[in-house]
């Protein structure tokens, strides 16, 4: 592996924050504009010492050399002089974000793909740019969110240290030590391990499903990694430099779905308090199908209806770090919901109904020319190309499921819930679609599936939530956690032998559902115990 000649050292310190001062546009139509989210993205610039400087981004920010490495009014100044001035600017597309090069006289890459012209080029969350001039470089690792609280660090891997390297997931804060990247509870099980073989790196997983990505495509075997590759494990970012993994140390939250429901209440005719839901309390992370399940009146609905705001509750719910009560005419558009039926009218085009849905959905920075090309680009992600100018009245039942799926991903929503998408389909079509739910999971979003027949689909998710009926009617949390651990914790194969358990007896079940929620309960406080202590 040939070794670069060293760019001049960063600063180890954090630059100030950009303004995030961003004055809300008048809503004039239903679309909004992003700017009303309290979110920006994070630029850190590393060198091969893995020296580094973390920068947040306005909307538009211009990146080129100077003296002094600062940002000031959206001018990222860095001293390194292989830069130009300008060199690129990056700048914010209504949910997206787009990288501009400026200077050609030196070789710009992103994610290993060059960039020979102005033409823009998407930027992800883990997107690595590279300027290279002769043998020297300079590398950017973009992140679509700023948190200050995540850090970066380096750790030395050569050929006389080539032990494989495991790495844990963990809520907890990720430190890495000599041959682990590892959590408080030592007791999780290895999620991947970098592997020397061969004169080469390669990175596998050891816990197939988690998802683990290379340049932003998830891999499922032992795959080799090439110097500047970008590696995510969970929610940690991983680029390969020569010589040396740098990593985000993450906090574990910045993503996350935070739900903390103390009590959800309703008023009967007589004005009677009756408690519908009450003590849930759980974390879901970007990247997870989840199954949602319970018995009749367990309080499924008015679960979903809680977490999206649409009912609210006695409650905080964070999604991505925004409290979605308190910012609800911003955050409804971060989250997509398909009901079990469709509200899709028969006498449209399967192209008018996507279309409609975009301009309700998508910023209003798009043009109609970049509505027109996101339509038709999702109508191929769905495989309904081919029937963009049919009647919706003339789709199949797997076809319509397909596209009022697609009506809610268009605007891009980070959380997905959707209510038996799977009625009433075949177990062939069915499978089809839970497969395409698990691939918008793998790109970085948080899906939450309703169904009744899980048993049929049930490898293709990550974790999932069973809610039940406490002796008092009043639902509950009865588990949360992976499907292997709900296996052994009810001690059950099948997921509809978990309903059956929870059930009472009048419902065809055995009746145990305080006896487990009680019993996941006491197994979560012990937990935080042994972690407190």
């Amino acid at each position: 592996m040939s070794e670069e000649k060293e760019p001049k050292p960063l600063v180890d310190t954090e630059s100030a924050e950009a303004e995030k001062t961003h004055k809300k546009k008048e809503e004039t139509t239903t679309t909004y504009d992003d700017a009303d989210i309290p979110d920006l993205a994070k630029l850190t610039a590393i060198n091969s010492r893995g020296d580094h400087m973390q920068f947040s981004l306005g909307r538009k920010t211009e990146v080129r050399y100077g003296e002094t490495p600062n940002i000031v009014k959206n001018v990222l100044t860095l001293d390194n002089d292989i830069l130009g001035a300008p060199q690129c600017q990056i700048i914010q597309s209504g949910k997206n974000w787009k990288f501009y090069s400026k200077n050609f006289s030196i070789s710009t890459f992103i994610n290993g793909v060059p960039v020979q012209d102005e033409t823009p080029v998407d930027l992800s969350d883990g997107s690595l740019i590279r300027f290279t001039a002769g043998t020297r470089s300079q590398v950017f690792i973009f992140e679509d969110s700023y948190d200050p609280n995540v850090e970066w660090k380096s750790y030395l891997i050569n050929r006389k240290k080539i032990k494989p390297i495991t790495i844990y997931s963990s809520e907890a804060l990720r430190q890495m030590s000599d041959t682990t990247l590892s959590p408080k509870d030592k007791s999780e099980y290895p999620h991947a391990e970098f592997v020397y073989f061969n004169g080469q790196w390669m990175v596998k997983d050891v816990n197939i499903g988690r998802g683990i990505t290379i340049n932003g495509t998830k891999i499922t075997e032992a795959r080799p990694i090439n110097v500047y590759d970008v590696i995510r494990i969970g929610q940690t970012i991983f680029a390969y430099l020569p010589g040396r993994l740098v990593y985000n140390l993450a906090s574990g939250t910045r993503k996350n779905l935070i739900i903390s429901i103390v009590e959800r209440s309703v008023r009967d005719s007589l004005l009677k308090k009756r408690t519908l839901l009450k003590d849930i309390s759980l974390t879901i992370e970007p990247g997870q199908l989840v199954l949602l399940l319970g018995g009749s009146g367990a309080g499924k609905t008015t679960f979903i209806n809680a977490v999206t705001g649409y009912e609210p509750a006695n409650a905080k719910v964070l999604n991505g770090g925004v409290d979605v009560y308190e910012n609800y005419d911003a955050m409804k558009y971060e989250i997509g919901v398909v009901p079990q039926q469709d509200l899709l009218r028969g006498t449209d085009t399967v192209y008018m109904t996507l279309y409609n849905a975009a301009e309700l959905r998508m910023p209003s920075t798009y043009t109609d020319k970049e509505i027109a090309q996101k339509v038709n680009d999702i109508l191929d992600d769905f495989g309904l190309l081919a029937h963009k100018d049919s009647l919706v009245k003339s789709l199949s039942g797997g076809q319509r499921k397909r596209l009022s799926i697609a009506c809610e991903y268009i605007g891009d929503p980070s959380l997905f819930i959707l209510d038996e998408p799977d009625s009433g389909l075949d177990g062939v079509i069915a499978r089809e679609l839970m497969e395409r739910l698990r691939k918008i999971a793998d790109s970085g979003k948080i899906v939450i599936v309703i169904t009744h027949t899980p048993d049929r689909v049930v490898d293709l998710f990550d974790h999932i939530i069973v809610l039940a009926k406490d002796s008092s009617k009043v639902g509950r949390l009865a588990f949360y956690g992976t499907i292997d651990e709900a296996r052994k914790f009810f001690g059950k194969t099948k997921m509809e032998d978990i309903v059956k358990c929870i059930n009472p007896p009048e419902e065809g079940g055995e009746g145990r559902a305080d006896e487990l929620i009680a019993a996941f309960e006491e197994g979560r406080k012990k937990k935080e115990e042994q972690e407190n202590a």
